[in-house]
């Protein structure tokens, strides 16, 4: 999976065929954006540079990642970006997540789990079952930002002002 920031094309390759995304930005961003720039998914299916832009809802699908005989998308053409998969000519399209609160974002996958943030949350969807749960992280530090230390004043001023008493 290859994403172009600067250019907002994200590509996925699979054997000889080429999934491509163009004008994919992170939807959360750009909420429900219906626009010229919104983003399309076209496939090439067997490697001839013969792209075919799928037909999907009208909305924003970003982020395409072929695996086995789908095509998985964020979209948030339902109101909230979740990701869906079709079929690879842009039928059955179906759900794949039910979000209704934080988008799904910064999708990826190994062509197993698709691994994406929700919120605060990091979450993995299992393609063959559809099982989607959120990602226990367990962060070990020795906490050294958070403890007490004393620095000098004079460091950290920018600004001051007398008191008016001149104090």
């Amino acid at each position: 999976f290859l994403h172009c920031p600067t250019r907002n094309l994200s590509l996925q390759p699979n054997g000889n065929g080429l999934a491509l995304g163009r004008n994919n930005d992170d939807n959360a961003r750009w909420k429900r954006y219906r626009g010229g720039t919104s983003g399309e998914i076209w496939l090439d299916q067997k490697g001839e540079r013969n792209f075919v832009k799928l037909n999907l809802p009208h909305g924003n699908p970003n982020g395409p990642m072929w695996i086995n005989e789908r095509i998985y998308f964020v979209s948030d053409h339902d109101g909230i970006g979740n990701i869906y998969s079709c079929t690879l000519t842009g039928e059955g399209l179906r759900p794949e997540t039910k979000h209704r609160e934080f988008y799904a974002r910064h999708a990826s996958t190994d062509g197993k789990t698709i691994v994406y943030q929700m919120g605060g949350d990091i979450c993995g969807l299992e393609v063959a079952t559809g099982r989607d749960r959120r990602i226990a992280i367990q962060w070990r530090s020795p906490r050294v930002q958070t403890q007490r230390r004393f620095s000098t004043a004079t460091r950290h001023l920018e600004i001051y002002h007398l008191h008016p008493k001149g104090h």
